[in-house]
């Protein structure tokens, strides 16, 4: 647990580290801030890099929430896009009845949203139904040629987040590593920082942190 997460202080920490215990590193798994990716290019010689799955689809459902907002500002008559933002981020396995009936009325307002919608779980269900980076890649390929035709712009945005992390977010299908540990932890430390209304002192945060995580933080 970290005092900052600026570029030049996590290769300083790094470093400091020595070259042994870095050229150990076998996978090093982040979110799409290129800090974090630098530090493991430059530092890590031995690790596959991984961009997490769950910040990718986080990526996607942002371009699915912003296309929705943009039917609602269009729309603001349209009752069936009231009230959509949850349940149209829920895997489709989890939804309940009034739920599917939900989106089958907003989907026949706006097929392409359907659509959209459509392509958010087949990408969620990519991750888990293929076995190596070459299979993986060429049905991305696919995925994308999809997107593209619909000439959705918030779509597009993600295809090009997409295509410049796309070797890292294939290393995926070498390593299976998420981030979900890490992100359980900082979803702890968001609790602990909201029940204390802040800390001003950094080493305070730190000793609370520990005393609720454990020694491994």
């Amino acid at each position: 647990m970290l005092k900052e997460r600026k570029q030049a202080y996590l290769m300083a920490y790094f470093q400091q580290k020595g070259e042994d215990f870095l050229s150990q590193t076998e996978i090093f798994s982040s979110d799409m801030w290129d800090g974090f990716i630098n530090v493991a290019e430059a530092l890590m010689p031995n690790a596959v890099i991984v961009v997490d799955r769950f910040h990718v689809m986080g990526n996607l459902h942002k371009a699915l929430d912003s296309f929705r907002r943009y039917l609602r500002r269009s729309h603001k008559d349209a009752d069936v896009l009231k009230n959509l933002r949850w349940i149209l981020l829920k895997q489709a396995q989890d939804l309940t009845e009034e739920e599917h009936l939900r989106l089958e009325k907003a989907f026949d307002f706006s097929p392409q949203l359907e659509q959209v919608y459509q392509l958010k779980e087949d990408l969620r269900l990519w991750y888990d139904h293929f076995p190596d980076p070459e299979q993986a890649d060429r049905w991305l390929d696919h995925w994308i040629e999809q997107a593209q035709e619909l000439k959705n712009k918030y779509l597009d945005s993600f295809i090009a987040t997409l295509q410049r992390w796309r070797p890292k977010i294939l290393n995926f299908f070498l390593a299976g590593i998420t981030n979900g540990l890490v992100e359980g932890v900082n979803n702890v430390l968001k609790l602990i920082l909201r029940r204390a209304f802040g800390y001003p002192n950094f080493e305070h945060f730190r000793l609370r942190a520990l005393a609720e995580c454990g020694p491994g933080m």
